[in-house]
């Protein structure tokens, strides 16, 4: 029995035994998992394919968040040599065992079973979950059952077989702007992109901005006063963010001192989204004018849940002259 740092025992240390694939049949699942997860096998270089069942459909349904999220890794898995497939049961009895079973080709290596479901908080130290080693032809043999009974997450009949659940966006008029430390007790900050009034030259926005970089990379800053509170995860926790025209993330706190946002598996795709929204070429430098001209200079993150956040860089609400009010 297994109680304690799950993760590497069970989703890391097995890929280094030469295993090419995992069989996953989870109560819950959710895309920022998956996206953890494969972020750290790929530091390890292990490329590995993930096959993962989520059983709880039938009557749970799924967030679309999550759906969406399934969806964008498994048309286009963001780390290099490895891939994703995806399946809610739909026509039957909801499934609620977890279970992790490794493979080489069609050799079975080793399996898990327990209570741990494929989440961030299943494998992480907010709750105690507890694993056990079980017989491997027992797991596939599971997976396949469940796998009978499922759809594909890219099916054309996805959408009429599961049920979406919305997640709860906040509907956001003008954002009060932050004015005491009170305010950080809230679920909504607001962070700007300028420092001491203007763009950063190498830094922020403007990253990649230097030899050998891509053009496009990028970070938001996390002020003091917001890294000190619990707002955002942890270092290396992944979070999913959604954006206010209907684009989402995978992101992460990053840099000593956990200081910046960035976007996983590369900050490019943060810094090329900024500019596509600012009307600027791509790997293009921006500079303060760019933001005053689009209406914004500074973004919004309201908390949804403890995995996902809404993120809004609308220009209705104009820059305001306390719109550097998060700069440190």
């Amino acid at each position: 029995m297994l109680d304690s740092d799950l993760f590497r025992e069970i989703l890391i240390s097995p890929a280094t035994a030469k295993s090419d694939r995992i069989k996953i049949v989870s109560g819950f699942a959710t895309a920022n998992m998956v996206d953890r997860h494969m972020s750290h096998l790929s530091k390890l270089e292990l490329p590995i394919h993930i096959d993962l069942i989520v059983g709880m459909t039938p009557i749970s349904g799924i967030e679309l968040t999550h759906h969406m999220g399934f969806q964008k890794i498994a048309r286009n898995a963001p780390y290099e040599g490895m891939s994703f497939n995806c399946r809610y049961v739909a026509n039957s009895i909801p499934v609620h065992s977890k279970v992790y079973c490794w493979m080489k080709g069609d050799a079975l290596l080793e399996a898990w079973l327990g209570s741990a479901n494929y989440t961030m908080t299943g494998f992480s130290r907010a709750q105690l979950e507890s694993m056990a080693q079980t017989d491997p032809e027992y797991a596939k043999n599971l997976y396949h059952r469940a796998e009978g009974n499922s759809i594909n997450c890219l099916s054309e009949d996805v959408e009429d077989r599961v049920i979406f659940k919305e997640s709860h966006l906040p509907l956001l008029s003008a954002p009060q702007k932050a004015t005491s430390q009170k305010q950080l007790g809230q679920e909504s900050v607001i962070m700007s992109f300028l420092v001491k009034g203007n763009t950063p030259a190498r830094s922020g926005i403007n990253w990649g901005q230097r030899p050998g970089r891509d053009m496009n990379q990028a970070y938001i800053s996390i002020p003091t006063q917001i890294r000190k509170s619990d707002f955002f995860p942890d270092r290396a926790e992944q979070f999913t963010v959604l954006t206010d025209d209907g684009d989402s993330f995978i992101m992460v706190r990053a840099q000593q001192g956990e200081k910046a946002l960035h976007t996983t598996p590369s900050n490019a795709l943060l810094g090329k989204y900024i500019r596509a929204r600012l009307g600027v070429n791509s790997g293009q430098y921006v500079t303060r004018e760019h933001f005053v001209k689009y209406g914004r200079t500074d973004v919004s993150f309201t908390k949804i849940d403890e995995e996902t956040y809404f993120m809004d860089f609308s220009p209705n609400f104009g820059p305001g002259d306390d719109s550097e009010l998060w700069e440190d």
